[in-house]
């Protein structure tokens, strides 16, 4: 058990030497790619549906239920933001 803790820790410090040693500005930057409609409804059909729900509280089986409401409408906001 602690030599597990042990190398817990140091995977920890090694990930803060390395975020330490980057440019924050890059690692914070981040590019949006184009995606199709399609792409967007495979994505969400395809998510695990025993997962919890986010931060914002929905739950991946109503995005799965109601993907094909919603999927345009996420396009756009990805798209715009």
């Amino acid at each position: 058990m602690a030599e597990n803790l042990n190398n817990k820790y140091l995977n920890l410090h090694r990930t803060s030497q390395l975020l330490e040693k980057s440019n924050v500005d890059e690692v914070l930057a981040m590019q949006l790619i184009p995606v199709s409609d399609i792409e967007m409804i495979n994505t969400i059909t395809f998510l695990k549906r025993e997962n919890a729900s986010g931060y914002d509280g929905i739950s991946n089986k109503i995005l799965i239920h109601c993907v094909n409401l919603i999927s345009k409408l996420l396009l756009i906001y990805v798209i715009l933001y």
